[in-house]
C-alpha cells in the first residue's frame, strides 16, 4: 500500500494536463469561432458582390433587350416606310403608264378619225378634179400664144434671191449686235466715269503707244466697265477697227467709234478724199464717177469699191456698211448720189467731242 504522497503526485500532474488541454481546447474553439465568423463575413461579402453582379448583369440584359427591341422597331418602321415609298412609286409609274397609254390611244383614235376625214376629202377632191379636167378638155382654149405669157423664174434665180435675203438679214443682225454693244460700252463708260469717259478709255494705253491689243480691250470692257460680252462679239468690234490686221487698234479710233461710228467713218472718207485730190471736192467727183449708168443711184458694193480702190481705205465692211445704212434710210440697198453727197458734206461733230481730247 502506497503512501499518501505517492498517490497525490499523479493526481496533480493529471490536473495540470487537464487544465492545459482545456485551455488548448478553449483557444482552439475561440480560433475556430473567429475563423467561422471571418468565413461567414467573407461569404456574406462575396454573396453581396455576387448579388450586385447578378443585378448588374440583369440590368445589362434588360437594357440590351430594350435596345434590341427599339432597333427592331425602328428597323421595321424604316423598312415599312421604304416599302411604302417603293409601292407608291410603282403605283405612280403604273398610273403614268396608264395615262400615257390612254393618251396614245386617244391620239391614235384622233389620227384615225382625221385619216378618215382626209380620205373623204381626197375622194371629194379627186371627184372634183375629174370633173374639172373633163370640163377643161371640153372648153375652148383661151390663149394659143403661150410664148407671149411671162416665163416663171428659174429655181436658180429663186435660190440666189433667197441667199441674198439671208445675207442681208445676217448683215443686219451683225449691225444691230454691234450697235447694241457700242451703246452698252458708251453707257457703261459714262455711268462709271461721267463726261470724262474718253479719258478713262485712253487710260487703258499702259505703254503710251496709242494702241491696245484685244486682250487689253477685253480686260477694259469686262473688268473696268463690267460689261459681260463673249469674245466672239468683242472681236467683231475689235476686228472692224483693226484696219491693217495688226492685232492692235488706235485708242482714238475706239473712242470715236464708241461716240458715233457714222461720224467717224464720214471723217475718214473725207480725209482720204482730201489727201487723194488735195481738196474735199474730189469726193464729189469720185461719187459721180462710180455712178456708171448715170442713174443717180449707188449701191453698197459700188460704195465699198470706191472706198477701197479709189480712197485706199482699209476699214472693214462692217464700218463701211454702217455709213451706207445711215444714208439708206429705207433699207433698199441703194442711195442717190445727192443724198450721199449731202451726207458727206454735213458738218456734224461727234457727240461729246468737247470731252474727247486727242
Amino acid at each position: 500500500m502506497s503512501s499518501p504522497k505517492t498517490a497525490s503526485a499523479p493526481f496533480g500532474v493529471n490536473r495540470d494536463m487537464f487544465t492545459d488541454v482545456h485551455s488548448f481546447m478553449d483557444n482552439a474553439m475561440a480560433e475556430l469561432n473567429r475563423i467561422k465568423a471571418a468565413l461567414e463575413t467573407n461569404e456574406s461579402h462575396h454573396q453581396a458582390v455576387v448579388d450586385k453582379m447578378r443585378k448588374d448583369l440583369d440590368n445589362e440584359v434588360a437594357e440590351s433587350r430594350e435596345a434590341a427591341n427599339h432597333f427592331r422597331y425602328e428597323f421595321d418602321n424604316l423598312v415599312h416606310a421604304r416599302c411604302q415609298v417603293v409601292a407608291e412609286g410603282l403605283q405612280a409609274m403604273e398610273n403614268n403608264q396608264k395615262y400615257a397609254h390612254n393618251m396614245q390611244q386617244k391620239a391614235l383614235n384622233s389620227m384615225a378619225s382625221e385619216m378618215k376625214t382626209l380620205r373623204r376629202g381626197l375622194c371629194k377632191v379627186s371627184g372634183r378634179w375629174s370633173q374639172y379636167k373633163q370640163r377643161n378638155s371640153e372648153r375652148e382654149q383661151l390663149s394659143k400664144g403661150r410664148a407671149l405669157l411671162p416665163q416663171k423664174k428659174s429655181s436658180e434665180n429663186a435660190v440666189a434671191a433667197i441667199k441674198k435675203i439671208q445675207a442681208h438679214k445676217a448683215t443686219t443682225a451683225i449691225h444691230e449686235r454691234v450697235e447694241s454693244m457700242r451703246l452698252r460700252l458708251k453707257n457703261a463708260a459714262e455711268g462709271v466715269h461721267g463726261r470724262q469717259w474718253s479719258n478713262f478709255m485712253r487710260g487703258a494705253d499702259v505703254d503710251g503707244s496709242g494702241l491696245i491689243s484685244f486682250d487689253e480691250f477685253s480686260n477694259m470692257v469686262r473688268k473696268q466697265l463690267k460689261v459681260e460680252e463673249p469674245d466672239a462679239h468683242l472681236r467683231i468690234i475689235f476686228e472692224s477697227l483693226d484696219d491693217d490686221q495688226s492685232g492692235q487698234i488706235s485708242l482714238d479710233e475706239l473712242v470715236e467709234f464708241v461716240a458715233d461710228p457714222t461720224v467717224r467713218m464720214r471723217r475718214r472718207i473725207r480725209n482720204a478724199a482730201k489727201q487723194l485730190s488735195g481738196s474735199e471736192y474730189g469726193l464729189e467727183e469720185l461719187i459721180r464717177l462710180i455712178d456708171k449708168d448715170n442713174s443717180g443711184q449707188i449701191s453698197l458694193p459700188e460704195f465699198k469699191l470706191m472706198c477701197r480702190t479709189d480712197l485706199n481705205l482699209l476699214d472693214s465692211d462692217l464700218q463701211l456698211a454702217k455709213v451706207f445704212s445711215a444714208v439708206d434710210g429705207d433699207g433698199s440697198g441703194n442711195v442717190s448720189v445727192e443724198e450721199l453727197l449731202a451726207f458727206m458734206r454735213e458738218e456734224r461733230c461727234i457727240p461729246g467731242a468737247s470731252n474727247i481730247t486727242t
